[in-house]
């Protein structure tokens, strides 16, 4: 919510990515829904023999931060299936020959004395970096993927509200920076709502998707920062209701049907 008010508007389908899971929050005015699915990005995987303890949280988290990209749905996408659930040579075999991303080498540093000294390099694959967001788009009946779970949520939304939600989408979290994801995340969304017969009853919507970051008002704000941007516009409201001052906070909120924080105000002056 605090998100959406970055943008202006009070009506929008607000999909936040983030590290371990994502939520998906349609509002309008004061309605809303909350649904929360879990779902991790895998570390990159290694090809060449590097020691498990050099590839510490830190090495990681920057190989997925900087080299991971989401490719578009490849024409030949039918013919390639759902490899992440298979061996990672099966993997190879299905990815490698359709992909055209480049590999990259990751120089592998430890720090000893003060200085730093390389001790390897990582060969970080093309079709990794290309085919390591797929986890983000697959799921079934039973576990949804990031566009199932927006899908859903609007199935479950008042049918009248369905079409102003889906014409104000609205990305947030780091996930969402990933290169190329609205994109991807547009063309998944129709094609669940042509093919996808559990979503047969908003296959109407495919003509009214939209997404607020194409928009002015949605290209202020980076994805990331939206929802401290929202708490920060909200906290410099000058509210008319009643109000307690961070000095006067014990630590419990009072009563609010019978405080009487502006009397105090006056007898402390």
């Amino acid at each position: 919510m605090l998100a959406l008010l970055t943008t202006g508007r009070t009506t929008g389908l607000v999909i936040d990515v983030g590290y371990l899971e994502t939520t998906v929050l349609p509002v309008n005015i004061t309605f809303f829904i909350i649904l929360i699915l879990d779902m991790i990005i895998p570390p990159s995987t290694k090809e060449s023999p590097v020691h498990a303890k050099y590839l510490t949280p830190a090495v990681l988290e920057d190989i997925k931060t900087r080299f991971i990209f989401v490719s578009p749905i490849m024409v030949s996408a039918a013919s390639i299936g759902i490899a992440e659930k298979t061996l990672v040579e099966d993997m190879e075999n299905k990815y490698a020959s359709v992909s055209s991303a480049t590999n990259v080498l990751y120089p592998i540093t430890i720090s000893k004395s003060g200085r730093e000294r390389q001790i390897g390099t990582l060969i970080i694959p093309g079709w990794i970096r290309e085919r390591c967001a797929e986890v983000l788009f697959e799921g079934d009946e039973d576990e949804s993927s990031v566009v199932g779970c927006a899908l859903e949520c609007l199935l479950k939304t008042p049918i009248h509200l369905r079409r102003p939600l889906a014409s104000a989408i609205l990305l947030v979290g780091g996930t969402t920076l990933l290169p190329n994801f609205q994109s991807r995340f547009g063309q998944e969304l129709l094609r669940a709502l042509h093919t996808d017969r559990r979503f047969k009853s908003l296959s109407g919507l495919a003509d009214h998707i939209e997404f607020l970051e194409d928009s002015g008002s949605g290209k202020v704000f980076v994805a990331n920062c939206r929802a401290w941007v929202g708490g920060s516009l909200i906290g410099s409201l000058k509210s008319t209701v009643i109000e307690i001052t961070r000095e006067k906070y014990t630590g419990q909120v009072p009563d609010w049907t019978t405080a009487n924080l502006s009397k105090s105000d006056d007898n402390d002056e």
